[in-house]
């Protein structure tokens, strides 16, 4: 696993302590999840709109949104 950093706003901060302090783990976990559901929402909505252009076939549109 690698480390990469990034400054956030104060509100956001607060937010991801907030959450955390409710699930009972670390920001790094709460920051993990939220960055792997975003990733998988990019994927979905980049594969989606190449679909629609007609770019790519929907088993491609599958491959790339992570389905199959």
């Amino acid at each position: 696993m690698e480390t990469i950093s990034s400054r956030v706003e104060r509100e956001m901060l607060e937010d991801l302590e907030r959450i955390s302090k409710k699930r009972g783990v670390n920001r790094s976990v709460v920051i993990r999840e939220m960055l792997k559901q975003g990733m998988r929402e990019f994927k979905l909505k980049e594969a989606l709109q190449l679909l629609r252009e007609r770019k790519i076939t929907v088993w491609h549109a599958a491959e790339m949104a992570d389905a199959t």
